[in-house]
């Protein structure tokens, strides 16, 4: 997995979390689904850690249910989404597992994710028991044997751990209650992200388009990230990603594509067709010109180094990442799925300006393999820098989370290397492996 390697223990966990949610009738994998599944297993680290600690898993499994009761009955599919809390948990467990200096992410791993995440149930619970993250740590080190900089390595995970658990936005899902007074989390933290927000922008063409722009608090320099956006607009998913980025350091600019032919248009999943007047108007041409309007506005942004600025786009939105790295200085570009690149912007190549990472699905119906392989041969004669992957079992869409293509396991792999990508080329602060 990248460096990521889930061990079968977790693996069994997240398949015991997406039992539970289907056994109380929810439609999503949240964070208290993710608990339930850690104490259902029972015998890896995170169960030693927890028997350690006092806990009992008997009485905390009920807890859990007292607060988060079924849903009302209904078929449930396998694939079901993981929540935005979720993911950061799985997210938190690799940060662990790197600064650690584990080649695998563990049970332990994940139940540090789970209590770092600070916001979900299952945080709110362990915390409420008395499992902070300075103790559930200190035991895993504990039982583990502590790397002879533990100190220092501990001391930089909760630096950057900080920073990262604020982010995830506030949902409520179905079947979820408020939680008792006596689970309120004891300690607050500054929260890492000024409030998201749309603003208009002129382009250069004489229209005037809307940008959903969020930036991290922190001061000093940091790179910029141009995000493009899925045939189904700047919606709650790709806001989502945006607070994502900028969570990893970026100010991040997500264009409205659709803004010459509406105002921030957002399809319902599944009714493509409803989208074909605004999807037809966007070209090539427009693109361009909306991607100068994304970069000169991150341009004109004194916290933003001009030389940091990179481009990520999904499904529509990874050919214009394609379209921008033609048009734009940048430091690096990364195209999920992006349709309409092959042959159609072949004969440009030699105009990229910065390295560029592919992340196809190997059973995308809507880009055959021939498309892609046109793509490598075209960047590969003119001496391109790229990185192509093609994650086997995967169909388009598999990074998005409210779609039914959703995979979780590509999704955390393309995530990963897609942040070690960024990282070697616009040098975002990761944690060491």
């Amino acid at each position: 997995m990248n460096g990521y390697n889930f061990t079968e223990r977790v693996r069994k966990v997240l398949a015991m979390a997406r039992e539970e949610s289907a056994r109380l009738h929810h439609e999503y994998v949240g964070t208290e689904h993710i608990l339930l599944g850690l104490l259902r297993e029972g015998q890896g680290v995170a169960s030693t850690v927890l028997d350690n600690l006092g806990v009992d898993p008997d009485a905390l499994s009920e807890q859990i249910e007292a607060i988060v009761k079924k849903g009302r009955s209904r078929e449930t599919g396998p694939d079901l989404p993981y929540t935005s809390r979720a993911k950061m948990v799985l997210e938190l467990a690799m940060t662990h597992s790197r600064e650690l200096h584990h080649s695998y992410v563990g049970t332990e791993h994940l139940l540090l994710g789970l209590i770092a995440e600070h916001k979900g149930i299952a945080a709110q619970l362990l915390i409420d028991v008395g499992i902070t993250l300075d103790r559930a740590h200190q035991e895993v080190l504990k039982i583990l044997g502590s790397p002879e900089e533990a100190e220092s390595t501990r001391a930089s995970l909760f630096g950057r751990l900080k920073g990262m658990a604020g982010f995830a936005a506030a949902h409520t899902y179905p079947g979820a209650q408020a939680m008792p007074a006596t689970a309120v989390i004891r300690r607050e933290r500054a929260p890492s992200l000024r409030d998201g927000q749309f603003i208009p922008l002129d382009v250069d063409d004489g229209t005037t388009m809307h940008s959903f722009v969020v930036r991290p608090v922190a001061a000093g320099q940091k790179p910029g990230l141009i995000l493009f956006q899925e045939a189904y607009g700047v919606n709650d998913h790709i806001r989502d990603v945006a607070a994502r980025f900028a969570t990893l350091g970026f100010v991040v600019i997500a264009p409205e594509l659709y803004h010459r032919t509406g105002t921030h248009v957002e399809g319902v999943y599944g009714d493509f067709a409803a989208l074909g007047p605004h999807f037809n108007a966007v070209t090539s041409d427009t693109i361009a010109a909306d991607s100068r309007a994304a970069h000169d506005w991150l341009v004109d942004q004194a916290e933003v180094d001009t030389s940091r600025i990179a481009t990520i786009g999904f499904c529509m939105g990874g050919r214009a990442a394609f379209v921008a790295n033609l048009e734009l200085p940048l430091a690096a570009a990364v195209t999920y799925y992006g349709g309409g690149i092959a042959p159609a912007l072949l004969d440009r190549v030699q105009r990229l300006h910065a390295p560029h990472l592919f992340c196809w699905g190997g059973k995308d119906t809507h880009i055959p393999p021939e498309q892609t392989r046109a793509i490598d041969d075209a960047l590969r004669a003119a001496g391109k820098p790229y990185t192509s992957v093609t994650f086997g079992e995967a169909g388009h869409a598999f990074f998005c989370d409210q779609r039914a293509d959703y995979r979780p396991d590509a999704a955390a792999e393309a995530w990963a290397l897609t942040i070690a990508f960024l990282a070697r080329t616009v040098g975002i602060a990761t944690p060491r492996t």
